[in-house]
């Protein structure tokens, strides 16, 4: 049963849970902790066999403000989508159960977008905890990921990975009332929502703030699921970029690509199926490699001759070669477009 409120809330929390009793109970309490007090807390059961369940209905029994509602279709693409239909505020917060919302979040996120009609997304930084030995890859994306704070980073880092710690955010319900809600297929939801935002022109901007606490664990989808493996974050990125790619290159089909390696080939081999054709190859000598034309990276032209695309997945290498280009003079998003 969907309980009525005497008030309308201005945010609607939407936190979906399976199996989750070791953190749910800090998780929905660091939104009941909060200092902005206007909100609804949706939790949603997604087939929990655990105690989760009996944690939501404590919550529920003490706060009338805290719904509990059942998915029986298994996914968190399905439990988010439930807990959307029944939400009633202005704005969604996204949560998962085992992260936790820092107390002033939710009050600076709406004052924030309440002063800033033209945005309709904010996030935050967040703090990442984890107890795994090999989280490396993980602490460097979010270090990335909390320097990405302005509109214009989030939109030069979206075809990177996704800028921003998806429940992290406070948006505008009219996002998923326009756009449509999560959906369900062999890719990240949470990128493909975001990458859809991104080709309607939407404004995001992230708080310079560390306001959220992003807990790693072995069984967190990111981890687990074969939907959030490089490949797929490749090819939903890919279909979103082609269409981008088509109304910013103005040499379209035509692009040169950085990066020789079989790695960089075989990422690139994803747009060239959609019909975009490599001029040749950007590496550190000129020759052929593979039976490719590959060009010295310090004998490229003058901007405003070519379309370069950067396949080089090291970290390092990407700023490297972000810096030389900007030492050339080529504009990112303008001139190149780093992928990787």
């Amino acid at each position: 049963m969907i309980m009525q409120y005497s008030f309308i809330p201005n945010i609607s929390v939407v936190l979906p849970f399976y199996n989750a009793e070791g953190t749910l109970q800090a998780s929905i309490q660091s939104i009941v902790d909060q200092t902005y007090q206007t909100w609804e807390l949706i939790l949603v059961d997604n087939n929990s066999s655990d105690g989760s369940r009996r944690i939501g209905e404590r919550f529920v029994s003490k706060d009338k403000r805290i719904l509990l509602v059942e998915e029986e279709q298994q996914g968190v693409v399905h439990a988010m989508n439930k807990g959307l239909q029944v939400s009633k505020g202005k704005y969604i917060a996204r949560m998962d159960a085992d992260d936790i919302a820092y107390p002033e979040k939710l009050q600076k996120q709406f004052e924030y977008l309440e002063a800033n009609e033209d945005v309709d997304v904010v996030s935050c930084k967040v703090e990442f905890q984890t107890r795994i030995e090999n989280a490396k890859g993980f602490r460097l994306f979010v270090e990335w990921s909390n320097s990405m704070i302005t509109s214009d980073d989030i939109n030069r880092g979206m075809f990177v990975e996704l800028p921003i710690v998806n429940p992290s955010i406070l948006f505008r319900k009219k996002l998923i009332e326009d756009l449509g809600m999560y959906k369900d297929g062999d890719f990240p939801e949470d990128y493909e929502m975001f990458l859809r935002w991104h080709k309607a022109g939407v404004k995001m901007i992230k708080l310079p703030e560390v306001l959220f606490q992003w807990n790693d664990s072995a069984d967190r989808l990111t981890r687990t699921d074969e939907r959030y493996r490089t490949n797929s974050f490749f090819k939903i990125k890919t279909t979103y970029f082609y269409e981008w790619l088509k109304a910013n290159n103005p040499y379209f089909p035509k692009v040169v690509v950085w990066g020789g390696g079989k790695k960089a080939r075989q990422r690139f081999r994803i747009l060239s199926k959609l019909g975009v054709e490599v001029e040749y190859y950007i590496d550190l000598k000129d020759g052929h490699r593979n039976g490719i034309k590959c060009i010295a990276y310090k004998d490229l032209p003058d901007p405003g001759n070519i379309f370069i695309l950067s396949y080089v997945a090291s970290r390092d290498s990407r700023f490297q070669i972000k810096s030389y280009l900007n030492s050339r003079a080529y504009k990112e998003m303008i001139d190149y477009v780093l992928l990787a």
